[in-house]
């Protein structure tokens, strides 16, 4: 059901970028609420580095040497500007952290209005786009998890996440759709967030003769999520997840005194013949089959993920 596989429909922009972009203003006395909807209101995104009041439209040139000198530096400004062009997709969050999806119409421009003026708004530098309000349980992990580093802006570089985007755009906005859609899903796990990966596992320990300890996932766990207690032998494990491109080395876990239960959710193990009662190893056909198979005991929100995945495979 989750093997590789290339969806295709037909499409107009095959070459568009998607970014995230984080809207939290610095030099500005305005609130993130504020900040947002004002983006909202004018159909702009975009950073800071505001260098002057004057409400006139001026050119890169002025605006570039203009803030060289009240600057250190304007890295951030320099990627929207040569970067960012139409056509290119943009996830973003509000101050309460409900996800918007953003399509550009323009390249750079310099955005300085009277309202920003009055409520000290710093979001000068944008682009035009046009926003849809995306649900959190339609946002995929990839995306999520990009937000998590501080940096302003940055580039999304998965291939499901571009395709991904196109389509929930095409699905939500009766404006400018794509064409020629292509989506490369390697399987389910490339769609759902750490928590949610976390979550799957957790059930499906529960329906194989373990009993999953709740209180035992904490943020400062490093090198586990969770332990689970074996029903017929009463031993205690470790649960190690990892997805994406990170494998797990089971030479790591030989010289501990604590057994571990690992899942890699592309199946990438290291030194996988160390495997035994003490290091067991969860392969990823068998969460795929367990999803399948108790799909009514999964938590909504990794339903509905399915349920969009099995709608865009037609």
């Amino acid at each position: 059901m989750f093997r590789k596989k290339i969806l295709t429909a037909t499409l107009k922009n095959n070459v568009m970028s998607v970014y995230r972009l984080h809207i939290r203003p610095n030099a500005g006395r305005a609130s993130v609420k504020t900040v947002f909807n004002y983006c909202l209101k004018h159909g702009v995104i975009g950073v800071g580095w505001r260098i002057t009041d004057s409400i006139t439209e001026i050119s890169w040139e002025e605006y570039s040497s203009q803030a060289k000198k009240q600057f250190p530096n304007i890295d951030t400004v320099n990627y929207l500007k040569n970067r960012i062009k139409p056509g290119d997709l943009i996830w973003t969050r509000d101050e309460v952290g409900d996800y918007y999806l953003a399509k550009v119409k323009s390249g750079w421009k310099y955005f300085n209005t009277t309202e920003a003026n009055e409520n000290d708004i710093d979001i000068a530098n944008v682009v035009e786009v046009d926003f849809i309000k995306i649900p959190t349980n339609e946002v995929p992990g990839k995306v999520i998890a990009c937000f998590r580093p501080t940096r302003t802006l940055q580039a999304i570089n998965s291939d499901f996440v571009s395709g991904y985007s196109k389509y929930i755009w095409n699905e939500k906005s009766d404006k400018d759709k794509f064409e020629n859609i292509q989506f490369k899903l390697n399987n389910i796990f490339d769609f759902i967030d750490s928590e949610e990966l976390e979550d799957l596992v957790f059930i499906y320990l529960q329906f194989n003769n373990y009993i999953v300890v709740p209180n035992s996932r904490k943020v400062d766990t490093m090198s586990y999520e969770y332990f689970a207690i074996d029903k017929k032998t009463k031993s205690n494990y470790l649960v190690q997840i990892k997805s994406g491109n990170t494998p797990l080395d089971l030479k790591n876990y030989q010289k501990t005194d604590e057994n571990y239960i690992l899942f890699q959710s592309n199946n990438i193990y290291l030194n996988i013949s160390l495997e035994n009662e003490k290091t067991k190893v969860i392969r990823k056909e068998l969460i795929e089959e367990f999803i399948k198979t108790h799909f009514e005991y999964l938590p909504k929100a990794t339903q509905n993920k399915i349920e969009i995945i099995n709608k865009m495979k037609g």
